[in-house]
């Protein structure tokens, strides 16, 4: 393998670099293995797409809206708290709204999407995974109640991932929404993982062309978010707000970067600056340097919410559940 430097990142499937976004190029030092990001620009690149304005988006699109996020076809997706069947739903720059309904009575806590490799149009998804979170006592229709489930071309949306029973604290507060798997995140890859399968505190990969389940590590406590860190690395939350650096492959031990004081309910990184932004339960939406140094506070929400990154450089909020959705534009340079 080579030495990936600043700008670069180790792909797993080659073991070499690759330009990180937003580098276009690689450097490399002849005979030692050691490269770097090059032809990174100063400026934002312009992005092929725009985000519907959250003034625009439709009150039926935010109904029970609790997961939430955004494609690289700058598509908006929620997953539903309703009673009653759930839904996974796309909302399009032009203001479409596609519909794939749950197979039973169950709640849905997260929704994740592929960047970069995977946009979807028409009436297919794109690489989507979402989670069914339903409590003991909620009176979900299925077993097992909980899961991780892959949204298919047909309309399906089976559990790929089955999960036993968990529940924790947080990030919410509320039993009905702190329970089954989470941490859900899907790599450029198109790998889906999730925390809290078997256990709180465990980690899973699913590989959607396999269809294996694989666990990869074992982390202090019940997870609540995670992202993708880079391209071999995931940045996951435990209760209490802890983040820890998670390699993908099975084996590697979880380094603990540190603590934002208060669970995370979302989290997501800004492939153009590094920023990490983050909603948390005592309901500050802040950012922070990969090495969590610089901590702002972007916003103070009214209550819990999710947050999204959209390819045209702002950052959505769901205020969880039922919206409504705002927006902050991202750093334009760096």
């Amino acid at each position: 393998a080579q030495s990936c430097g600043p700008g670069a990142a180790c792909n797993p499937r080659t073991m070499r670099c690759d330009p990180a976004l937003s580098c276009r190029a690689l450097s490399c030092e002849e005979g030692t293995g050691r490269c770097w990001g090059s032809d990174c620009p100063c400026d934002r690149p312009p992005a092929s797409c725009a985000t519907i304005n959250p003034s625009s988006v439709p009150s039926g699109f935010l109904s029970g809206a609790f997961g939430f996020d955004i494609d690289d076809g700058c598509n908006l997706y929620t997953a539903t708290m309703l009673s009653g069947p759930d839904y996974v739903r796309r909302l399009s720059p032009a203001g479409v709204v596609s519909t794939w309904t749950s197979v039973a009575n169950l709640n849905m806590g997260e929704v994740a999407v592929q960047r970069r490799a995977n946009v979807g149009s028409g009436t297919v998804a794109a690489n989507v995974a979402f989670t069914y979170i339903c409590c003991a006592g909620c009176g979900c229709a299925s077993n097992p109640p909980q899961g991780v489930g892959h949204v298919q071309g047909d309309g399906s949306l089976p559990v790929v991932v089955p999960a036993v029973v968990t529940s924790g604290a947080g990030p919410f507060g509320a039993g009905y929404l702190d329970t089954g798997p989470y941490g859900l995140a899907v790599s450029s890859l198109g790998e889906f993982f999730v925390g809290n399968v078997r256990a709180n505190g465990d980690w899973y990969r699913y590989d959607t062309d396999s269809r294996m389940i694989t666990a990869v590590a074992t982390l202090p406590g019940r997870v609540t978010a995670s992202t993708a860190f880079d391209l071999d690395t995931m940045l996951v939350a435990t209760e209490g707000g802890a983040l820890h650096l998670v390699e993908r492959a099975p084996g590697g031990t979880p380094q603990r970067l540190g603590t934002l004081g208060s669970d995370v309910q979302s989290i997501r990184r800004d492939a153009f600056t590094g920023r990490i932004y983050a909603s948390l339960r005592d309901r500050r939406l802040v950012s922070f340097a990969p090495d969590l140094s610089d901590l702002r506070v972007e916003s103070m929400l009214s209550r819990g919410g999710r947050v999204a990154i959209s390819p045209d450089g702002w950052l959505y909020v769901l205020l969880s559940e039922g919206g409504p959705v705002s927006r902050i534009q991202l750093p334009t340079s760096r």
